[in-house]
């Protein structure tokens, strides 16, 4: 794996503050995983195989939750979509001015 893989996944599964995030899941400073990806220090095999646990848990929790609220974000979608009807005007006309 290479310092842009890290760079993938840790921005994956945490966002823009992933170094910190990962840093925290690790159990390393900031500056560790800093290093990691930069390439100007290897990361070890072993914390590939963390990187790679915490990884599959994130993915099956998000898809739990996401099965669990599936019905509920489509109810919410449809309720802030509303439809266009093209024979209403989308502003109605003033007629006090």
């Amino acid at each position: 794996m290479s310092p842009a893989d890290l760079r993938r996944i840790g921005h994956a599964m945490f966002g823009s503050g992933w170094r910190e995030a990962l840093a925290y899941e690790l159990g390393v400073a900031v500056r560790v995983v800093e290093r990691w990806e930069s390439g100007t220090a290897d990361m070890p095999a072993s914390v590939w195989t963390e990187v790679a646990d915490l990884l599959r848990y994130r993915t099956e929790m998000t898809e739990k939750v996401a099965r669990l609220y599936a019905d509920r974000l489509v109810a919410l979608k449809a309720l802030s979509s509303p439809s266009i009807n093209a024979d209403k005007p989308i502003l109605e006309p003033q007629n006090n001015l």
